[in-house]
């Protein structure tokens, strides 16, 4: 078995605890935090220690949290095991915060794309953004052998500290995917041990508990996207203090820039625009009644519009959650404008929410059903874990019936109901894109 070393955690929380507790982001679990304190002012140690020693174990894991949205996450729990509790919301907003943008996708199967976090193209430049503001080190590692693959990964669990692993979700067989997103499940996830002589791999999920998985089919989800090469990324503890209230500051500046100018025209909040006419116009390439002609390709946009909002792309496209980094920061800095840019970010995450309900809406059965499943499978998993698989498969296997049915039967909306909806889903896409401009102002001006 090869898996990080529990002593070697702790004992780099013991050494973290250098950082100054007032100024460390914490968990947000109040009542956890309370305990904390307690020990901590009963032992006379800091608050890091006192955690790490209150921290509950499953198996060999110290310590994991669920979350949202798959990097942020993944690093929120390795810092936790680096002795380095924080938010995820924390670790979202020192990334680079949220981003914005639209593709429409034309060639081969078609569809789009929906950009929600900062460096949403390039997951291990928002993992790397996040390490150089706590001035953590990270090192990624690609491969395309199978045999060296297996060697990293058993090397960065021997180093001691759980591993980042890229890979395809729609591989592993605890995943919401149905199997014809394989070699396009795009996700991240940490590894926290391999028992080969058991057959049984320990990950950390968006789940609030671990999942279990065999090496066999960890080793096949790294290598079925070829253009993640098998790639880890490994992460070390700040060995100084950090700051906070510049870090918080800073990257609240980043992130306001890049929502309006980044590496393309439809990479940054004008890519809502653009989505938002394309969904509501009759006519032209980039129209949605264009692209999307066949009842199971009409069926399959409007499914991914609530995964790509409610799902793939976090929460409300992670708005909610970066409004929790920006109350956090308000309370790092003193500065009250960050906490009524907060507010504006919630109200950006409710008209998102209702861009997703628009396009499965309640009154349409046939589109009702696929949404309940989606978020039921999600739950089951997320409150369940292992033990709620076979459930999460059972509700898979009817979300790939319906989907072989859609070619088969009539869609449930006629053509001019279906105009209609694009028609408002377009409006809403659109309204969610003027409260966004009215953000991303006050976002500006706050950071300053």
């Amino acid at each position: 078995m090869y898996s990080f070393s529990a002593i070697g955690t702790e004992e780099r929380g013991s050494r973290s605890g250098r950082i100054n507790d007032k100024e460390q982001p914490m968990t947000s679990d109040k009542g956890f935090k309370r305990l904390v304190r307690e020990r901590a002012a009963k032992t006379g140690e800091s608050y890091t220690t006192a955690r790490m020693h209150l921290v509950k174990k499953e198996g060999d894991v110290p310590s994991h949290h669920g979350g949202t949205n798959a990097e942020a996450n993944g690093v929120r729990n390795v810092l936790a095991h680096l002795g380095l509790p924080m938010s995820e919301a924390m670790v979202l907003g020192l990334g680079g915060g949220i981003g914005g943008g639209y593709i429409a996708i034309t060639h081969g199967m078609t569809g789009f794309m929906i950009g929600s976090r900062s460096n949403w193209w390039d997951a291990t430049a928002f993992v790397q953004r996040v390490c150089d503001r706590i001035g953590a080190g990270v090192a990624f590692r690609e491969t395309s052998s199978p045999t060296t693959a297996v060697k990293h990964l058993r090397e960065a669990l021997g180093s001691g500290t759980p591993p980042i692993a890229w890979l395809d979700l729609s591989c592993l067989h605890y995943s919401t995917l149905p199997p014809f997103f394989r070699k396009g499940g795009y996700h991240s996830l940490v590894v926290y041990s391999v028992d080969e002589e058991n057959n049984r791999a320990v990950v950390g999920d968006l789940t609030d508990l671990p999942l279990t998985v065999t090496p066999a089919e960890l080793a096949e989800a790294r290598k079925s996207i070829t253009s993640f090469k098998n790639r880890l990324g490994v992460i070390s503890a700040p060995t100084d203090p950090v700051d906070y209230e510049t870090a918080v500051l800073e990257s609240a500046r980043e992130c306001a820039a890049a929502l309006l100018k980044g590496r393309a025209r439809t990479f940054v909040l004008e890519g809502f625009r653009a989505w938002g006419t394309a969904v509501a116009a009759h006519t032209g390439k980039e129209a949605w009644s264009t692209l999307f002609r066949t009842n199971r390709d009409v069926m399959r946009a409007l499914t991914s519009v609530y995964r790509f909002v409610e799902q793939w792309g976090g929460r409300a496209l992670l708005r909610p959650l970066y409004a929790d980094f920006l109350t956090e920061a308000a309370a790092l800095t003193g500065r009250g404008s960050l906490r009524e840019v907060a507010e504006l970010y919630r109200e950006c995450g409710a008209r998102w929410h209702d861009v997703a309900l628009a396009a499965l809406p309640e009154d349409v059965p046939a589109l009702r059903e696929r949404r309940e499943l989606m978020e039921q499978s999600r739950r089951v998993l997320d409150e369940r874990g292992d033990s709620g698989v076979d459930e999460v498969n059972a509700m898979k296997a009817k979300m790939v019936e319906l989907a072989a049915r859609s070619a088969e039967e009539e869609f449930p909306l006629s053509a001019p109901e279906l105009r209609e909806l694009f028609d408002q889903l377009g409006r809403l896409i659109l309204r969610a894109y003027a409260a966004e401009i009215e953000a991303q102002a006050a976002l500006a001006s706050a950071a300053l």
